[in-house]
């Protein structure tokens, strides 16, 4: 009756070396690291194998305590998933572990190439030598921004701005201004995804709004809804006054002159911020601006360039009449619209206002700011 046994336990008694306790992997590009623990002082040797056991590598496990990391790093990896058993044995490469097999991810080019950069959506000048930056949305895996530019002793400065941040100021700035992203593929990756750099020539500052006056050609008539709100209140420095333009139908024309030729960047427009009206009346929300570099035009937009087309946004996309904290403080700090067109000198503006947040006039403007690019 024991014949079935007798074959086993005339081989003696089997003794395993306890295998890792636990493992993880921690994907990289093109590599691995292996963080495992192992408890069993027994165990001293490493086996790890890959590619359905065609890919192995053997180690000395390190002489510490138990309870502490121990690392392997396993490189020239091609993209994709990776299996991996870890087998330990002895010094004399007996008694090996029953295999603990984890997994983990190899990054690399295919995957760099699905990469979205978080793009500068501009760089102004605040003084002769301060630069604000305005960062755009945030792409997946993002980890942070670095910037680089030159200081006025010739140095290399670097700053970094984070996926909480939007803006970042540049000091004692003299030039050379380049950015890179960086990327975390996963919450623990042993490596960080750097995309090129790119450089930034084009640098705008605010145009001399002294010189702006009102203008109309024939066929757009002023047609202000008070002479205490003047179109001069879009230039004069304070969001707290506005223009008012009553208007009976949209579209809706005004007009007015910058005081010179310039090639515009973008638009800086604050709405009328007053509680119950901000996003919820009077303020313009989808519109045009038209340019010409002479005042020989008319209202049937012969002469007139468009340099963009534009809708104002509210961050949290609620409902009319409902606006969060963050709507609040976004319409406080003005909203920024890019030229499309920006290779076209305009003196003359030609705003055409097609909407207002609630589809119906007056229409109201709080404060207009201009911007060109750096001669």
């Amino acid at each position: 009756m024991n014949d079935l046994h007798d074959q086993y336990l005339e081989e003696g008694e089997m003794i395993y070396v306890g295998q890792p306790d636990s493992a993880k992997v921690l994907p990289g590009v093109s590599r691995v690291m292996i963080h495992y623990w192992i408890s069993d002082p027994k165990a001293t040797k490493l086996m790890v194998y890959w590619n359905s056991g065609q890919d192995s590598l053997f180690v000395d496990i390190p002489d510490s305590p138990g309870t502490a990391t121990k690392e392997l790093l396993i490189s020239d990896l091609d993209e994709r998933i990776y299996y991996f058993q870890l087998v330990t044995m002895n010094n004399e490469l007996k008694n090996r572990s029953i295999p603990l097999e984890v997994s983990g991810h190899v990054y690399g080019p295919k995957f760099q190439k699905t990469l979205i950069e978080r793009g500068l959506r501009y760089a102004t000048y605040q003084t002769e030598d301060t630069v604000f930056t305005q960062w755009g949305s945030i792409p997946e895996y993002y980890l942070k921004s670095e910037i680089n530019y030159k200081d006025n002793s010739g140095n290399s400065i670097t700053k970094f701005i984070a996926g909480e941040e939007s803006s970042v100021v540049l000091e004692n700035f003299n030039g050379e201004l380049k950015f890179r992203t960086l990327y975390l593929p996963e919450e623990e990756a042993y490596d960080t995804l750097f995309s090129d750099f790119v450089p930034i020539s084009e640098i705008d500052l605010e145009i001399d709004k002294s010189l702006f006056s009102r203008w109309n050609p024939t066929g757009i008539p002023y047609d202000e809804y008070a002479a205490a709100y003047g179109i001069e209140k879009m230039w004069d420095g304070s969001v707290d006054t506005w223009y008012i333009q009553g208007g009976s139908t949209f579209p809706h024309s005004f007009t007015f002159d910058l005081g010179e030729e310039v090639k515009l960047s973008r638009i800086k427009q604050w709405q009328r911020l007053t509680p119950g009206v901000v996003y919820r009346s009077q303020g313009v929300k989808k519109f045009e601006v038209w340019g010409s570099a002479t005042s020989d035009v008319s209202d049937d937009f012969s002469g007139w360039t468009v340099l963009g087309v534009f809708e104002s946004v509210k961050p949290s996309r609620q409902s009319l009449g409902k606006e969060s904290a963050e709507d609040i403080e976004f319409a406080a700090a003005g909203e920024d619209f890019m030229i499309l067109n920006s290779t076209v000198p305009v003196r003359y503006i030609r705003y055409v206002v097609k909407d207002t947040w609630n589809g119906a006039l007056p229409v109201t403007i709080g404060e207009l700011s201009f911007f060109r690019y750096e001669d």
